[in-house]
C-alpha cells in the first residue's frame, strides 16, 4: 500500500525554517559561542545553508505558491541574513557598546541557496507534469 505524503503548506514551510533559525540562535546563546569556529561551521555553513535549499526546493515543488514564491525567497534571505547578526554581531555590539544596522549583503548566500533550491523544486514539478 502507498502512502501518500501531505503538501507541506506556505505556512508550515516557513515555520520550520524560523524554527531551525531560533534553535541556531539559542544554541550560540546558551554556550556554543565559547566554541565559535565550530558554531560557525555547524550552523552558518551547513545547517543553515542546508535547510534553505531543502525548504526551498518544497516551496519551489509547490504550484500553489503562486506569486509568493518571490516573497519565501525574500524570507529565507532576511532569516539567513539575521543569523550571523543575532550572534556574533550582537555578542560584539554588546561587548563594545557601540551598534550597527545588518549589512544587507549578508542576504546573497541565503539568497542563493533559496534560488537553486526553487529551481530544483520547479523543475521537478515541471518534470512530473509531462507525460
Amino acid at each position: 500500500m502507498k502512502k501518500k505524503f501531505k503538501k507541506l503548506s506556505i505556512k508550515h514551510l516557513l515555520l520550520i525554517y524560523l524554527c531551525i533559525w531560533a534553535l541556531s540562535a539559542a544554541a550560540f546563546w546558551l554556550g556554543a559561542r565559547r566554541d565559535a569556529m565550530g558554531y560557525s561551521l555547524v550552523f552558518l555553513h551547513f545547517v543553515l545553508p542546508f535547510s534553505t535549499f531543502v525548504l526551498s526546493i518544497f516551496a519551489g515543488k509547490d504550484r500553489s505558491f503562486g506569486n509568493k514564491k518571490g516573497l519565501v525567497l525574500l524570507y529565507f534571505g532576511v532569516l539567513y541574513m539575521l543569523a550571523p547578526y543575532v550572534t556574533f554581531s550582537l555578542a560584539n555590539m554588546l561587548s563594545t557598546g557601540s551598534f550597527r544596522a545588518p549589512d544587507l549583503s549578508d542576504m546573497m548566500p541565503g539568497l542563493f541557496f533559496s534560488a537553486a533550491g526553487m529551481i530544483i523544486g520547479i523543475m521537478i514539478s515541471l518534470f512530473k507534469r509531462t507525460p
